[in-house]
């Protein structure tokens, strides 16, 4: 698998797979990438983009708790 090891380390990570189903959800989402990607500029587009989200998503939650503090 392409993605960084340390995103496993990331609360925000950490917190959206534990609600029930995500993980089967996250694993069903993997395949269908695999399935789909013909060459090193495709899987580069899926890093980049798995990325990004993980990214936007620390924001959007950093930002909700900064609101409720």
């Amino acid at each position: 698998n392409g993605y960084r090891d340390s995103l496993y380390d990331n609360e925000f990570f950490e917190l959206h797979l534990d609600f029930s189903g995500e993980e089967a959800h996250a694993i069903e989402t993997c395949r269908a990438i695999d399935q789909t990607m013909k060459s090193e500029a495709d899987a580069e587009k899926v890093r980049s983009g798995f990325d990004q989200a993980i990214t936007d998503t620390g924001l959007f939650l950093s930002a909700i708790r900064a609101m409720l503090s």
